[in-house]
């Protein structure tokens, strides 16, 4: 199996590139170094980010990003109820949000609506199953709701991901 990818990001040279799959075991980290494009006014505007990105979080739509960031300050001041139509919006904008179905499932489990952070966590981990805060939620909301047999698997993986000092909690 071989992904061919594009990335192109404003006030960025575009990337493109191949990778094959078809090496047991079928995984690949693909590093990509985005260069900024002096001629772009998106560059001009503003400073290039430094770090490394997620192909999956640089292609979230402009609009999907605005819905995201908007929720941001209803979790900060502990709005939870406000920030789930934001990240429901975001979510419908852009399907590949890990980190949007991730809060989502963080904000229903504060409002105790069990179903909705169950099914939005599933989610999260189904787009990106390394998220560890994701793997601790669910595993949290299964013992939450006698379901000890379920919570094992999650928090193992949670153990595994995060280191004991992170302190992760709701």
């Amino acid at each position: 199996m071989v992904i061919q990818y594009k990335i192109d990001t404003p006030g960025y040279h575009q990337i493109w590139g191949r990778v094959d799959l078809s090496i047991k075991p079928c995984r690949v980290l693909e590093w990509v170094t985005l260069k900024v494009d002096p001629q772009s006014e998106a560059a001009k505007k503003q400073v290039p980010a430094a770090g490394v990105i997620d192909s999956r979080i640089a292609g979230i739509p402009p609009d999907a990003k605005v819905e995201f960031e908007a929720r941001q300050l209803n979790i900060n001041s502990n709005d939870y109820s406000d920030a789930i139509p934001h990240l429901e919006k975001a979510i419908s904008l852009y399907h590949g949000s890990a980190e949007a179905y991730q809060l989502l499932g963080r904000s229903a489990l504060q409002l105790n609506h069990g179903a909705q952070a169950e099914s939005s966590l599933i989610k999260a981990l189904e787009i990106e199953d390394r998220m560890p805060k994701a793997q601790y939620l669910l595993g949290v909301l299964y013992a939450m709701t006698s379901r000890a047999n379920l919570a094992e698997k999650p928090l193992t993986r949670f153990a595994e991901r995060d280191p004991p000092e992170s302190g992760c909690s709701l």
